[in-house]
């Protein structure tokens, strides 16, 4: 009886080894696999492209027309005042707030009216605004607003005099 071997065997020693049906199993996973490979990397791609360079405001935007000047100034002019009640708001009350679905659609809004005002463009401090504002709320819930919610608390008070 023949002693077996430690040595690594020629490649092509083994696929002769392989019966014909191993082998077509074998090229046809290998084939799938990349068919799966191609297919997911042309999808991505593809979602990664139109969500940079074509993403749904723009359409919406050309869907709706093109705003004269004084429409997109009054549309300006209620996107910052929409940013500043909310903020208003949010320092006034004790309870705390998730911001996210606000500035979600804050955003969108912001992006088809950007999309919309061919003519006269929007003020970039209107976006700084917005982000300035987001991040100062998020700030002060996790610090400013516990305080605030302390002194009601050491106050005695439940929340008659949030407004």
């Amino acid at each position: 009886m023949a002693e077996p071997s430690f040595s690594p065997s020629d490649p092509s020693s083994e696929e002769q080894k392989l019966p014909n049906e191993a082998r077509l199993g074998r090229n046809i996973a290998i084939i799938i696999v990349w068919i799966a490979i191609v297919y997911l990397a042309i999808v991505g791609f593809n979602a990664v492209i139109r969500g940079v360079f074509f993403p749904e405001e723009d359409a919406l935007a050309q869907e709706l027309g093109p705003l004269g000047a004084e429409e997109c100034k009054e549309q300006a002019l209620e996107l910052r005042k929409e940013l500043l009640e909310k903020a208003s708001e949010v320092v006034r009350t004790t309870e705390s707030a998730t911001l996210d679905a606000f500035f979600a659609d804050w955003d969108h809004r912001f992006k088809i009216t950007r999309a919309r005002c061919e003519a006269k463009p929007l003020p970039k401090q209107l976006e700084r605004l917005r982000y300035s504002l987001g991040t100062m709320l998020d700030r002060y819930e996790q610090r400013e607003g516990a305080y605030a919610k302390e002194i009601l608390r050491a106050l005695g008070e439940g929340g008659e005099h949030q407004k």
